[in-house]
């Protein structure tokens, strides 16, 4: 391209010096001398030299310009790989979701399990409180026996003292019949104490038919109790399901937009720059998520945790303290202060379940911020959370 323009200002010095040659000579002027022409033919050279030059700086400002173009356009490039890079990620993240899913969807089929057994089990207890209720009933009806036996033998013993005094008042008349008097009184005193023993052991025996009868009614307490938190457990379960669902809808609507800002062309670059920018930023709030059971929310400030229990009537020690928030729940849920931002905070959490010497006790230590809510499992202690 340099050569080309070397040839043309050549030829324009060529035929600027023949058309002011052909002008000079065609005048009505005296034809000049070829002192004044060739140094006329040189102030023209020098002009052109100085267009020549100045083509020349063009021509390097061009080449700059189009070296900083190219280097835009790697930008560019690299900008897009990287988009596809997030893309990937993104799906990566979605399937993720899917899998959380799926895995909500078993959780929820072993909860529903666990109902039906705790149906079962409630059906067995009222079956047991039943059949102790007509034990009992039949243990009232061998007491009444054994007091209607208890009254008879009275009569025997009052009719055996009313023979001994007929007995004693013919001693002297027939001393074998005073010795089968005694031996019949002897007999009923052991009849006595038969049917009194017997009493003994009827009420023994409905005393601890009273006490089945009292731990029944409270196996049938801690039933209830138990199916009320599977319930609130299910019911934890359908809220976690719902989120998923709306993070997988705002994946997909994200995956659309990051489609659209790779057909922008080059004559908008600006706002393909500006639309990468928003996209890193909804990345990174994508991302939000410190561990796999934590998530960015915006909660002013403070962070929420939900607990699910090893059981209902664990105990829970947060810092050492005995937290009570929704106590003999399996699945519990608080609320901290609010938090300074850019400050990271500790919680020491801590379990008892079982009581006489058979406790199970678990603990975590998790680390969070504010605007951040936590899903944990205290069943285990599988190390620090953060």
């Amino acid at each position: 391209m340099l050569r080309f323009t070397r040839i043309r200002a050549v030829n324009l010095a060529a035929v600027a010096l023949l058309i002011f040659l052909t002008d000079n000579t065609a005048g009505a002027a005296p034809p000049e001398t070829p002192e004044v022409q060739l140094l006329k033919a040189k102030q023209e050279i020098d002009k052109l030299r100085a267009e020549l030059q100045t083509t020349r700086n063009q021509l390097a400002e061009s080449k700059q310009s189009l070296a900083k173009a190219q280097g835009e356009l790697g930008v560019i490039r690299t900008n897009l790989a990287e988009n596809k890079q997030a893309l990937a990620r993104a799906q990566e993240e979605l399937g993720v979701v899917r899998k959380d899913l799926l895995q909500s969807k078993e959780t929820t089929a072993k909860a529903q399990t666990e109902l039906t057994l705790t149906r079962k089990l409630q059906a067995e207890t009222l079956a047991a409180r039943d059949a102790a209720r007509k034990e009992a009933d039949e243990t009232k009806n061998r007491q009444k026996d054994a007091q209607t036996r208890a009254d008879r033998v009275a009569r025997d013993l009052v009719k055996g003292q009313e023979l001994l005094t007929a007995t004693r008042a013919e001693l002297s008349k027939n001393q074998d019949a005073l010795t089968a008097a005694r031996k019949e009184l002897a007999e009923a005193g052991q009849r006595l104490a038969g049917t009194q023993k017997e009493v003994s052991i009827a009420q023994a025996r409905a005393e601890s038919l009273n006490k089945e009868l009292t731990g029944a009614r409270g196996t049938l307490g801690s039933t209830q109790k138990a199916l009320a938190d599977a319930i609130a457990s299910q019911e934890a379960l359908a809220r976690d399901l719902a989120a998923e669902k709306q993070r997988g809808a705002a994946a997909g609507k994200q995956f659309k937009e990051t489609l659209a800002q790779l057909d922008v062309t080059k004559a908008r670059l600006t706002a393909v720059e500006a639309d990468l920018a928003a996209a890193r930023k909804d990345r990174e709030a994508g991302r939000g998520r410190v561990t796999d059971c934590s998530r960015a929310c915006a909660l002013d400030g403070r962070a929420r945790f939900i607990l699910e229990m090893p059981a209902g009537e664990s105990r829970l020690y947060i810092d050492g303290k005995l937290c009570r928030i929704n106590e003999w729940k399996l699945i519990r849920e608080f609320l901290t202060p609010p938090l300074e931002a850019g400050k990271r905070y500790t919680l020491d959490m801590r379990t008892e379940t079982g009581s006489d010497g058979d406790v199970r006790v678990t603990s975590r230590k998790v680390v969070f911020e504010l605007n951040t809510e936590h899903r944990l499992y205290l069943g285990a202690a599988p190390g620090p959370q953060k």
